[in-house]
């Protein structure tokens, strides 16, 4: 499948989707001398992210539209896609993904972060019915890539959880996150045959 936005962003989402986005905006150094940044949040349709200019992040499931349109898992409103981020420095990217690979897991999307990892997403055909099977999954899914010597971020277990937007700009590095891979949906009965 070619790389764009609009493939990306329609594997993971459903035309009626409303995505919580994220920006920073540079504050400047601190006492330390470490740059400090201010969140903006926003919220958009599919049809505006895949065709407007891309933020940084994106919230990886759809929010409530009847919400304040914040990535906050009390906000979530399906329950579709999940996040797998390594979690362990000084494995660079081409390893994230041989490792990844290797375990046979399947998935939807890769994205550079434009820094130190690749983002894998799976994105289900079947919605989860709640973010207590949403979390249960993701358990399941950690514990089997840790057999690949794969540490997932443990954060991602959020179904609020941000990632990096496709061809959005990382603000600390100035690198393009660039999208590495699309596939499709994933049945649910593959993911069940993988857990197994």
């Amino acid at each position: 499948m070619e790389l764009n936005k609009n493939n990306f962003y329609n594997i993971l989402y459903d035309q009626d989707d409303f995505i919580a986005i994220k920006n920073r905006k540079p504050l400047g150094k601190n006492e330390d001398g470490l740059m400090e940044y201010m969140f903006l949040k926003d919220n958009r349709s599919l049809k505006m992210l895949a065709n407007g200019y891309p933020p940084e992040y994106i919230c990886i499931n759809p929010v409530d539209i009847e919400s304040d349109g914040s990535a906050l898992s009390s906000n979530i409103f399906t329950y579709r896609n999940i996040l797998m981020e390594c979690d362990e420095k000084g494995v660079d990217i081409e390893e994230q993904r041989y490792r990844i690979k290797q375990s046979g897991i399947p998935y939807s999307t890769v994205t550079f972060s434009g820094g130190k990892s690749a983002h894998h997403i799976i994105s289900l055909e079947e919605s989860l019915s709640s973010e207590a099977e949403y979390k249960s999954w993701f358990q399941a899914i950690e514990a089997g890539l840790s057999k690949y010597n794969f540490k997932a971020d443990g954060a991602c277990k959020n179904p609020s959880r941000l990632s990096r937007a496709a061809y959005g700009t990382n603000i600390q590095t100035g690198i393009e996150q660039e999208v590495l891979e699309i596939r499709s949906r994933v049945p649910n009965k593959d993911m069940l045959v993988w857990f197994k």
